[in-house]
């Protein structure tokens, strides 16, 4: 099918890659049209179709062809990197006589190359620094900050199918203060994690509560919820276990009785 340009149309210039020159319109002012009139056959690019049989052809008055270039078939769904610049208007040689219509007008917009790749650089950036922020933290997510290595000579499980419990049994402080000196140990061999918490008897109120403490790991002194009023109060600190292997999984849990001492520290 042959277009021929229609000329004194087009307000605006478009040169092609052999140097034709074509009228066109706005996409604004194609937007103004009559329904009727936007009629679209085919688009137009800067590179050419190399198609003979769907041409478009610049005449002049004698009817020589000044330019022409291949036209490339109408894409009913344009990729989101082309973008619509303008319209050709031209007349099509049918049956009917001769019609007027207009080649769309495609390009690549490099701006929205540029934003895809922003974009995807963007999501690659975030993934990277999800991962990054993932390797940093702990392998477990309840992991006791305050824990740190703590070792005593000879007291090791050496049996992976037991779990051995600190000894524990006063605890000292005085009126008014919330620190105490006391360690808590998860003695080197055990195959799981310990969560300690200690609870006064009487009244099942829990002190204090820590997180996951590894194997061969203490926390060498914490702070419990509230201070205490001097005298002598029977606790216990509770040991839940969990599996090394998912710090989910819970295991054998254990008591230890203790006694909390609250008294004024005498002079030596």
């Amino acid at each position: 099918m042959q277009y021929a340009l229609r000329k004194g149309v087009g307000s605006k210039r478009l040169k092609d890659e052999k140097g034709g020159q074509w009228e066109y319109i706005s996409r604004k002012e194609y937007r103004a049209l009559k329904d009727a009139e936007k009629k679209i056959y085919g688009d137009f690019k800067k590179k050419d179709s190399q198609d003979a049989q769907r041409q478009l052809t610049d005449l002049d008055d004698s009817g020589v062809v000044l330019h022409a270039v291949g036209v490339y078939r109408y894409d009913t769904s344009l990729s989101w990197s082309k973008s619509i610049t303008g319209y050709i208007p031209i007349t099509v040689q049918t049956a009917a006589g001769e019609q007027p219509g207009y080649l769309r007008i495609v390009k690549t917009s490099v701006l929205r190359i540029l934003l895809t790749a922003l974009i995807v650089l963007g999501i690659a950036a975030a993934i990277f620094l999800a991962w990054y922020i993932q390797s940093r933290k702990p392998d477990h997510p309840d992991l006791d900050e305050a824990a740190m290595a703590y070792h005593v000579e000879g007291v090791v499980n050496q049996d992976p199918n037991q779990i051995m419990l600190p000894g524990l049994s006063t605890m000292k402080l005085e009126p008014g203060q919330t620190h105490l000196e006391n360690v808590l140990h998860n003695p080197e061999g055990n195959p799981c994690y310990f969560r300690f918490k200690l609870v006064l008897i009487d009244t099942g109120e829990t002190l204090y509560e820590s997180g996951l403490v590894e194997p061969g790991k203490a926390i060498i002194g914490f702070d419990i919820n509230r201070p205490l009023e001097a005298g002598s109060y029977d606790g216990e600190v509770q040991i839940s276990t969990t599996s090394l292997d998912d710090g989910e999984t819970s295991l054998n849990n254990g008591v230890v009785a203790v006694k909390l001492e609250v008294a004024e520290r005498t002079e030596q």
